[in-house]
């Protein structure tokens, strides 16, 4: 028998950031927060006076929309167009389909990696690679390469530390990022998802390095 899906409204900013991902029966929420949200931005930058002059008509059509006692997507995608006249920024919604029970895991995916990267299902991950500020590299990986960027990557920082540390520098300063570098190789040996474990292996990563000022972060 197959489940029943139900519509996810994703709220982005200029297409790349996230608002909100919200079901049918919380669009309400989504517009009383991008309202909230839009008159903090516009008191801490404009007067009372200019408000008034600039921003008010808008503002009490948004207000306005917000009483309805029921709001459908017609009605977020007029609230957004009346938005977007009053923010520097571009508001839109998109809206997939998914299974009620995989809501959790996609609201994080999407949060966490972007709306076009779930799109796609990262038949195309981008990770950009960081030293001192600088973005030094660009990696594209298609979904079966994604083990083996993890696999050279957990032999690179491996040699890197039996390189540049001694015997005893290793068992006080790494010698816990060895043994987490050993268990992403595990997760990948027991099946672990390769995303999952990319996510893992690139925070320890960052957190290790912070102080070379090296980094990695997957592209939007």
């Amino acid at each position: 028998m197959n489940k029943e899906l139900v519509n996810l409204n994703v709220i982005t900013i200029d297409e790349v950031d996230i608002f909100g991902n919200y079901l049918e029966d919380e669009l309400t929420d989504a517009m009383k927060q991008l309202y909230i949200s839009l008159k903090d931005e516009i008191d801490e930058h404009y007067t009372f006076d200019e408000q008034l002059e600039y921003h008010y008509d808008d503002l009490i059509k948004l207000y306005e929309m917000l009483k309805k006692p029921h709001v459908e997507l017609s009605d977020l995608k007029e609230f957004l167009y009346i938005y977007n006249e009053l923010t520097p920024n571009h508001y839109k919604v998109n809206t997939v389909k998914i299974d009620p029970s995989d809501e959790a895991l996609i609201n994080r995916y999407i949060n966490k990696y972007g709306f076009k990267n779930y799109q796609t299902n990262f038949q195309k991950l981008k990770l950009e690679i960081y030293e001192d500020e600088q973005a030094i590299k660009l990696v594209e990986l298609k979904p079966h390469e994604i083990e083996d960027f993890i696999i050279n990557l957990l032999i690179e920082e491996t040699e890197f530390i039996r390189t540049n540390y001694t015997g005893a520098e290793l068992i006080d300063w790494k010698l816990d990022y060895l043994s987490e570098l050993k268990k992403r190789k595990n997760d990948l040996d027991n099946g672990v998802l390769e995303l999952i474990v990319l996510e893992r292996l690139i925070d320890q990563y960052n957190c290790e390095n912070e102080f070379l000022n090296k980094r990695i972060e997957i592209v939007k």
